[in-house]
């Protein structure tokens, strides 16, 4: 965000007392944008490889396990249920929520360490600083004048 404050400052001070547009400086801003994004989400993007690698093992492994805990698990209770066992608080039926659980997890594992809201937190803390400057482009007034219209 003090990239951006310090961008859009220099930004303002050429179109107040350089004549220059906003539009002009629509290349900088793309190229702003962009190293924001190399420079903040670039790094975690590191650990995509390691983080791809962990997600295919553990989906291996634990549908291994899965497979034999399912396939047990059938045997035992539907394949007709030990005698003098009761089926009501048994922990075989929560063990196998439990991995089914742990399966889920893994699964949903992102390849990389952040998602869409970091995304957006990066967009709005570029974007924001940079808001006023639109209004070298539509005055202020004008704004109001369209708001009143649809509000009203």
């Amino acid at each position: 965000m003090a990239q951006s404050v310090t961008i859009s400052a220099v930004l303002g001070t050429r179109i107040l007392f350089h004549g220059k547009t906003l539009v002009s400086f629509q290349y900088e801003l793309a190229a702003f944008f962009i190293l924001q994004f190399l420079l903040v989400l670039g790094p975690p993007c590191v650990f995509m490889g390691p983080l791809l690698d962990l997600k295919r093992r553990g989906r291996r492994e634990y549908g291994v396990l899965a497979a034999r805990y399912t396939s047990e698990f059938h045997a035992k209770w539907i394949g007709g249920a030990p005698p003098g066992e009761p089926l009501l608080g048994s922990s075989d039926i929560q063990s196998l929520a439990d991995l089914a659980n742990s399966y889920a997890v893994l699964s949903e594992m992102k390849p990389v360490p952040f998602g869409r809201d970091t995304i957006v937190m990066v967009v709005g803390a570029a974007a924001i600083p940079l808001l006023p400057l639109m209004l070298s482009i539509v005055p202020a007034d004008q704004i109001f004048k369209s708001l009143l219209g649809l509000l009203l």
